[in-house]
This record gives C-alpha cells, sequence and structure tokens, in this order.
C-alpha cells in the first residue's frame, strides 16, 4: 500500500473531521492485517477484540459461524479480529455513520479481505441478503449527554458516545429477530457506569430474546459488559 493512497483516502474520508488518524496493525495472522482508523469514530473496538474473540470462542454455540455481522462496528476492528480468527466463513460490518463504514471499506480493499463487505444501516434497519448467526454489538453507552461540556464536545457525545432515551437500542432490538437464524449468538457490549441489565430487559423480552449470560469486569478497566443473547422462541429458520 502505497503512502500517497493513504494520504488521499484520509483526504476524501476524513473530510470536515478534524482527527487523529493512521493505521494500527490488528494482529500478527498469517498475513499482515491493517485497520484504518480516526479518532472522530469511536477506538474502543481496537481494546477490546482480542477479548471479543477469546469470549466468543469460549461460548459459541457451533465450530464456526456462517455469516456474522459487528453493529455499531466503527472501524470494524472487533469483526476483522474473529474473521481472520476464523470463526466465521462471512463478515459484514454495520454502522449508520458513513465516514466508519468508509474506513472499513478501505480496510476491507486494502487487506484483500474476501468475504468481508461493508454498508451504512442504522440499527440493522435494513433486511440483509443472509441470516445472521453470529452477531456482534458496540452501541453507544450513554442515554444522556453528560453536563458541563461545550457545544463542540456536546455534539460529538451525541453522535459517538449516545443514546438519547436508548432510541438506537430499541431500534436495534426490534430488528434483531428478523436478521437472524433461530439459533444465532448475541454478543451486546455495554459499560457499567452508565446502564444495567434492568434498563435492556424491556427491548430483549420484546424482542423474544433471552439473557444465556452476563458477563462482567469486561474491557481494560473492566468497567464494561457483555450481554450473551440467544433466542426465546423459534421462529426463524
Amino acid at each position: 500500500l502505497k503512502m500517497q493512497n493513504i494520504k488521499n483516502w484520509f483526504k476524501r474520508v476524513g473530510a470536515g473531521i478534524a482527527a487523529e488518524h493512521g493505521i494500527i496493525p490488528l494482529a500478527n495472522f498469517e498475513k499482515k492485517i491493517n485497520v484504518f482508523y480516526n479518532t472522530d469514530i469511536d477506538i474502543d473496538g481496537f481494546h477490546v477484540r482480542e477479548d471479543f474473540y477469546n469470549l466468543i470462542r469460549k461460548y459459541k454455540s457451533k465450530k464456526k459461524y456462517d455469516y456474522a455481522c459487528e453493529c455499531f462496528c466503527g472501524h470494524g476492528a472487533i469483526g476483522v479480529f474473529i474473521f481472520e480468527k476464523k470463526l466465521c466463513k462471512e463478515l459484514v460490518l454495520l454502522d449508520s455513520f458513513k465516514p466508519a463504514v468508509e474506513f472499513c471499506k478501505m480496510s476491507i480493499e486494502n487487506n484483500k479481505l474476501s468475504h468481508v463487505t461493508s454498508s451504512v444501516t442504522d440499527a440493522l434497519d435494513k433486511m440483509l441478503d443472509t441470516r445472521i448467526d453470529l452477531l456482534i454489538a458496540n452501541p453507544p453507552w450513554r442515554d444522556k449527554i453528560a453536563s458541563g461540556i461545550n457545544r463542540n464536545d456536546y455534539k460529538h457525545q451525541l453522535r459517538k458516545m449516545v443514546d438519547l432515551d436508548w432510541n438506537t437500542h430499541k431500534k436495534f432490538y426490534d430488528n434483531i429477530f428478523k436478521q437472524t437464524t433461530k439459533d444465532v449468538d448475541i454478543f451486546v457490549y455495554e459499560d457499567s457506569r452508565f446502564s444495567q441489565l434492568e434498563d435492556f430487559m424491556p427491548m430483549i423480552k420484546n424482542a423474544k430474546l433471552k439473557v444465556k449470560k452476563v458477563h462482567k469486569n469486561f474491557g481494560i478497566d473492566g468497567k464494561g459488559y457483555v450481554l450473551h443473547l440467544k433466542k426465546a422462541l423459534s421462529k426463524a429458520r
């Protein structure tokens, strides 16, 4: 990959975004994998990619998933990591923020990742061609804007970190059943500083899902938790 091509990508994708950007080596695979990033897009996935891989590998319901999805993917580091670790045959990376999807496409193209795609969608609101049997989600953790911040930080938090009144979560849970197989494994990453399981239980039940396990003390600071969900009913194929 030529440096000029990288600069051209950043110029096009990062237009109007005043943020640090660059390349992060994702892991030492058989081939070198680089994920492109911009700090205006949440980069937490970089820090928890191995934790997610180890969690899924331990609790997966099948040897290899057919069609995995990382929703609210940001730069797609978690999804790409598990794909290259051969936990799934195909992968789709989804985000509502177009620059995030553009960075995913940049990583896919320059690493020649076959069977990996990325597109813009808001909380699974667009039907996919294939039902998902592994769903990973890292949605915004807060339902309120932090107090005492300036206007620029307010806009930044609102787009990147905040899901007002959990409306995006509600849409996400409403769309899960129709997009997934009956044996799907769902892993949703949340933060205990801003939410508890009880905040999401009405959405989970309404979506005809059940909690298989809550994995606590997750992430680099141990404040995160991951909800491992399954379908409560078997109406989907």
